[in-house]
This record gives structure tokens, C-alpha cells and sequence, in this order.
């Protein structure tokens, strides 16, 4: 038989079933909202940008009724106040785009390509490095460096 054509996906089933799925994206939006970064495999970070993203935009909106959809997906009190009270604020005038996803290498025991999934504007020291190759090699030739990036 031929491959079946992926017509209609619109999201990977990371191979589980639809409830453990769905209990892994809850636990990985809560401990993102909780920490702020996380690691974890680069297709597990792909899936949970779409509800972190989700639930930053309906705790911006702050009303009730987004309150409620919030609450049916985030699992604990103080993630659920962090997100309405701190993230709300934070991302007030931003209109989209509050995580950032940066590759991490493999996982030592089996390669699974690995990520750094975060949120963005979150205080925590930067990941990205102050000088990029290109900086270096400038470096090299005695041509003056960019400033470090801030972000």
C-alpha cells in the first residue's frame, strides 16, 4: 500500500493517546508559565507554543468567561493567578509571539534533537550567545565588534 497523505493534520499526536496528549501539553504549559524556560524535546516544545500562547492571549483579555477556558486547562492555583496577574501585565502591549524556541543539541542517551522553550522578556539571564561567529571572525580581521545583543 502507499504512504497516507497527511491531508487535514494540523498538529503531530507526538505518539500517545489523545488523553496522555493532552495531560502532557497541561503540564508543560503550567511548568513554562511557572518557570518561565523549559527544556524538553524539540517536538514536544513545537506542540506546546500553540496553548501557552493561547492562554497568555485569554489572561490578557481577563474576562470571566476566559478565565473559565484558562482554568479547564491550567492545573494549579498559583500558575493560574501567576498567568492572569504577572504575564497579563507583562504582555499587555505585545500582540502575539510570547515564546521563544531555541535548539538545544541532542539528548545524550537516545539524539532526540532537544529545545529550550521560553517565555519571552522573562528576566532570566540570556541563552543567546554575546558574539556570533561572524563577530569572531570580524574579531579576528580587527574590524570592531556589534555591542552584545540585549535580548
Amino acid at each position: 500500500s502507499s504512504p497516507k497523505m497527511k491531508h487535514g493534520v494540523k498538529y503531530s499526536n507526538l505518539n500517545r493517546t489523545t488523553a496522555h496528549r493532552r495531560a502532557l501539553l497541561r503540564n508543560l504549559t503550567a511548568q513554562l508559565i511557572q518557570h518561565e524556560r523549559i527544556t524538553t524535546t524539540f517536538a514536544k516544545a513545537k506542540q506546546v507554543q500553540r496553548p501557552v500562547e493561547k492562554m497568555i492571549t485569554l489572561a490578557k483579555k481577563g474576562e470571566n468567561s476566559h478565565r473559565n477556558v484558562a482554568k479547564s486547562w491550567i492545573m494549579g492555583e498559583e500558575i493560574f493567578e501567576k498567568l492572569f496577574s504577572k504575564l497579563s501585565v507583562r504582555y499587555a502591549e505585545r500582540p502575539g509571539g510570547y515564546t521563544r524556541l531555541l535548539k538545544a543539541g541532542l539528548r545524550m542517551h537516545d539524539k532526540a534533537p532537544m529545545a529550550i522553550l521560553e517565555l519571552v522578556d522573562n528576566g532570566l539571564p540570556s541563552l543567546r550567545p554575546a558574539l556570533t561567529k561572524e563577530a569572531i571572525a570580524k574579531l579576528a580581521k580587527g574590524v570592531k565588534a556589534p555591542a552584545p545583543a540585549s535580548t
